[in-house]
C-alpha cells in the first residue's frame, strides 16, 4: 500500500515538473520574434542602408569640394604670409621678393604659388613657380571674377595673380582679359565639382580672403 502511495506521488510529482517546464518553454518562445516580425525589421534595415549607400558618392563629393575651397583659401593666405614676412627666393640668397597665387580658367585642373622675382606683380613662366596645387576628384576652377569696386559686377577674367609686397598685408589683384590687363578691388575663384556644386573664394584688396 505504502509502495503504490510512493509512486502514485512520485507521478504526480513528474507530471507537475513536466507541466511547468512545458509552459515555461511556450512562454519563451512567445517573446521571440516571429517571421513576420523579423522580415519587417529586416527590409527596414534594407531600406535605410540603401537610402545612405545612394546619397554618399553626393555627401563625399561636398565634402572634397569643401576641403578644396579651404585649400585655395589657405594657399592664398601662405602666399600673403611668405610676402609679408619676405620670405628669401632661396635660402641665403639675401633677395627677398614679393609672392603671390596664380589661377588660369584655361588651366581649371590646377594653380599655382609663385615667386615674383621681376616685380611685375604677375607670374612670368616656370622660373618664377614655387609651389603647383593639382585639383583631384575631377572638381575644377569654373570661374574667375574680377571686381573694380565693391558695387561694380563681375569681369570675367582668364587670369588673376593676387600677390603681396612687403611690409602690406594687402594684395594687388591683377586680372587678364586676352591681352588686357586691370587692378581689381576684389576677385572671385569659383571652383566647382562635377554634379555642379559650387563654392567660392573671395580675397579683398584689404587682405581679406573668404568662403561663400
Amino acid at each position: 500500500m505504502n509502495l503504490r502511495k510512493c509512486i502514485k506521488k512520485t507521478y504526480e510529482q513528474i507530471r507537475k515538473n513536466f507541466a511547468r517546464f512545458s509552459y515555461n518553454f511556450v512562454y519563451v518562445r512567445r517573446e521571440g520574434f516571429s517571421l513576420v516580425e523579423l522580415l519587417v525589421t529586416v527590409s527596414i534595415f534594407v531600406i535605410v542602408t540603401s537610402i545612405v549607400l545612394i546619397n554618399f558618392p553626393s555627401f563625399s563629393s561636398k565634402i572634397a569640394l569643401d576641403n578644396l575651397a579651404h585649400e585655395v583659401a589657405l594657399s592664398v593666405r601662405q602666399a600673403q604670409v611668405f610676402g609679408v614676412s619676405s620670405k628669401e627666393s632661396a635660402i641665403g640668397s639675401g633677395i627677398f621678393p614679393s609672392h603671390g597665387a596664380h589661377f588660369d580658367i584655361n588651366q581649371n585642373a590646377k594653380f599655382s604659388l609663385f615667386i615674383d622675382i621681376d616685380e611685375n606683380n604677375k607670374y612670368t613662366g616656370e622660373s618664377e613657380l614655387s609651389e603647383t596645387f593639382n585639383i583631384q576628384r575631377r572638381n575644377y576652377i569654373s570661374e574667375i571674377c574680377g571686381f573694380l569696386t565693391s558695387a561694380s559686377s563681375c569681369t570675367p577674367l582668364d587670369v588673376v595673380d593676387i600677390v603681396f609686397t612687403r611690409p602690406n598685408p594687402e594684395p594687388t589683384l591683377l586680372g587678364k582679359v586676352g591681352v588686357s590687363e586691370n587692378l581689381y578691388s576684389y576677385a572671385t575663384i569659383t571652383i566647382s565639382s562635377p554634379s555642379g556644386a559650387t563654392r567660392s573664394v573671395v580675397v579683398w584688396s584689404n587682405g581679406q580672403i573668404a568662403i561663400q
